[in-house]
């Protein structure tokens, strides 16, 4: 995405040992179509399930990240 011009990497201002990635110009311009495209996706992927399993998806992602974090 670099090469592409769609991102950039800049020094984090604090520590030099991280980079931070930045959308450039043609990659705010690009979002909106791949969140579209995304939200696409995702849907035909979840539309295999129930809506309470997708809450239950959901709930149980949230207790692992939940878990990740502490």
């Amino acid at each position: 995405m670099e090469r592409d011009g769609i991102v950039q990497r800049v020094n984090h201002h604090n520590d030099r040992r991280v980079k931070v990635l930045r959308l450039t110009e043609k990659g705010r311009k690009l979002a909106p179509t791949v969140i579209k495209e995304y939200r696409a996706f995702l849907h035909g992927m979840m539309s295999c399930i129930s809506a309470d399993e997708q809450r239950m998806l959901v709930r149980s992602l949230k207790q692992l990240k939940d878990r990740l974090e502490a």
